[in-house]
């Protein structure tokens, strides 16, 4: 994460904390409850509260990234003219292979990753 957004992050979790601050202040204002937090408490809970906020937001970025990454999809048998996307699987002339760019040629080229290769046939 960049300075700029640490620090965009860090002013909406100060705006967030506050918010959440007034209205636990107004709750403990009532005057059945007797309970005072000083200044320094309360900037410590915020300083808390900033971590958190930045670490959530790291977590979040870290689901994105993995979100997009391509689901693997086998298609059965390559077939010519067909349309394969990054995580497609096929089986060609005995063997698997992934499919790294978009792309509708024959397995072997750079589009493709081979997976499994023939293990040969037992006697």
């Amino acid at each position: 994460m960049d300075k700029t957004s640490a620090a965009s992050v860090l002013n909406k979790s100060r705006n967030d904390f506050w918010e959440i601050v007034e209205h636990v202040r107004g709750t403990l204002s009532d005057p059945d409850r007797k309970l005072s937090l000083t200044e320094a408490t309360w900037e410590g809970l915020m300083s808390n509260f900033a971590v958190l906020s930045l670490r959530c937001v790291s977590l979040q970025q870290r689901v994105a990234e993995l979100e997009a990454r391509p689901q693997l999809d086998y298609r059965g048998i390559w077939t010519e003219g067909v349309d394969y996307v990054p995580g497609n699987l096929v089986t060609h002339r005995g063997t698997i292979w992934f499919c790294r760019e978009a792309t509708s040629a024959q397995p072997g080229g750079p589009d493709w990753q081979l997976m499994v290769k023939t293990a040969g046939r037992p006697t």
